[in-house]
């Protein structure tokens, strides 16, 4: 236990169970998904709000099946399931549930095909426009979800020098 949260330290054995990630945005068509999902024999989880569905494939489902579902509704706009979920793989998601927009920009331009090798982005906190706190636009490092994605593509982190850019 660290910091009054558990961690593995190995695994002792596997399940056979597989775990994928998909971005929804609109929450009736994210209703639908689920479903779906569920009909095909998975389990499907989210957090109310959030456009990540978390979906738990057990051995007995067919994940070939959900794969081409998956595939077969990905779009560039609306739903993101690409290379980008494997990517997610294995990381910890943030205090956001993983809805950084680098995630969706990254997502939309692999949906594309678009090759990000030395691509440059930036990383910015975002608030509301009532927003006080003087930090909107201020640079701030990759979170936990985003940081993997930057490495595997080999894109490059842009600094920004100000909230003005």
């Amino acid at each position: 236990m660290r910091n009054n949260e558990l961690f593995g330290s190995e695994i002792v054995s596997k399940g056979g169970h597989s775990t994928l990630r998909v971005f929804v945005e609109q929450s009736d068509i994210r209703q639908n998904v689920r479903d779906e999902i569920i009909k095909l024999g998975a389990d499907c989880n989210s957090v109310a709000g959030s456009s990540l569905l978390a979906i738990d494939i057990p051995p007995v489902a067919d994940f070939d099946r959900i794969d081409k579902f998956l595939s077969s509704i990905s779009n560039d706009d609306t739903i993101a399931y690409s290379e980008v979920k494997n990517a997610l793989d294995g990381t910890s998601p943030d205090d956001f549930s993983a809805q950084c927009a680098e995630v969706n920009a990254i997502s939309r331009a692999r949906n594309k095909e678009i090759d990000l090798k030395g691509a440059t982005i930036s990383v910015a906190n975002v608030r509301g426009k009532k927003s006080s706190s003087g930090i909107h636009g201020t640079s701030k490092p990759p979170c936990s979800v985003c940081n993997p994605l930057l490495n595997k593509f080999d894109m490059n982190l842009l600094e920004r020098c100000n909230k003005n850019g």
